[in-house]
């Protein structure tokens, strides 16, 4: 056994979770009207609270980033192979989440349903557990795809899917985060070259480079001024990566994520996406003691997804 890829595997879901829970407590708020719903700036897990809304969640809610990854690693898991019918099934059956793609699934009633369309950063969000159980990238770029269709048939959305799955497969398999965009640059060239006509690759080159160029405190104004952090997957996805990649401390990385100059958005998904990575490249206790909060309100163990995906590696 690999104890150390075990432990990031762990790492990436727990930082994936956190990501997540606390982009769901800021989701809709700017950094002035944060500190007006909740009385203080965001540097935990709190219950969140919405203006408006018949839902009551607990310190450690979740949203679909996380519900829909565990789906995924689910199907994995029952079935130790990629299985697209049995993830459509789960899919069709699950409560009602997601957006518009996963409703057309839903309405299809069909398992085995072909998206054609749909541009947001939906396929994205569910990618991991491919990520960390596929060996080779052939094989990871066929899954993620296969994944991606049974809601998102844009080309930009299943990009973002790619991009997404090929960052978290480099932090996984390497311990070097400055190689990161060669990496891509060299993955998208062998195993999926349409992703360099895509917008979000102009905007994940645009990133990187106002990472590599900027102060770690301006990182995270410039980045949400210049990409965003929309649901498109053009925008939360470079943006997400650009920060996974180029950020000194986990924590610090998060919380400085969440409080943005603009409400709106889609900052759960790249408070979660760059979680994963961020969990990856280096762990963080902070980070972990958070997670036994996200554990305890939804009754799950990330100790056991991370012990099941790890043993699905070499199993063909």
């Amino acid at each position: 056994m690999n104890d150390n890829m075990l432990i990031k595997i762990r790492n990436m879901i727990e930082h994936l979770a956190v990501g997540d829970a606390l982009g769901k407590i800021c989701s809709k708020y700017n950094r002035k009207e944060l500190i007006e719903i909740y009385g203080h700036e965001i540097t935990s897990l709190v219950k969140p609270i919405r203006r408006a809304s018949k839902y009551e969640w607990v310190e450690g809610s979740i949203t679909d980033d996380t519900i829909l990854t565990f789906l995924v690693a689910d199907s994995l898991i029952a079935n130790r192979r990629f299985n697209r019918r049995d993830i459509g099934l789960r899919l069709i059956a699950c409560d009602p989440r997601g957006g518009t793609q996963i409703a057309k699934l839903k309405e299809s009633h069909d398992p085995e349903y072909m998206a054609v369309d749909g541009e947001t950063n939906g396929a994205a969000i569910r990618v991991l557990p491919l990520a960390v159980t596929r060996e080779n990238l052939t094989e990871l770029t066929n899954n993620v795809i296969e994944l991606s269709t049974l809601t998102h048939g844009g080309l930009e959305s299943i990009s973002g899917a790619l991009l997404t799955a090929y960052s978290q497969f480099y932090v996984l398999n390497n311990s070097e985060e400055r190689y990161s965009f060669q990496f891509l640059t060299n993955t998208v060239y062998e195993h999926y070259p349409n992703i360099f006509n895509t917008i979000i690759w102009e905007n994940v080159c645009k990133a990187f480079d106002i990472a590599k160029n900027v102060n770690r405190n301006e990182l995270y104004d410039i980045l949400e001024k210049e990409i965003g952090y929309d649901k498109y997957s053009w925008s939360s996805i470079p943006t997400a990566l650009a920060i996974g990649f180029h950020s000194d401390n986990n924590y610090q990385s998060l919380i400085q994520l969440i409080h943005r100059n603009k409400s709106g958005g889609d900052l759960d998904t790249v408070a979660s996406i760059a979680g994963s990575l961020l969990g990856g490249i280096r762990a963080d206790y902070t980070i972990a003691d958070m997670a036994k909060k996200i554990e305890t309100a939804n009754s799950f163990s990330f100790q056991k997804y991370a012990d099941e995906l790890y043993c699905l590696r070499n199993v063909k």
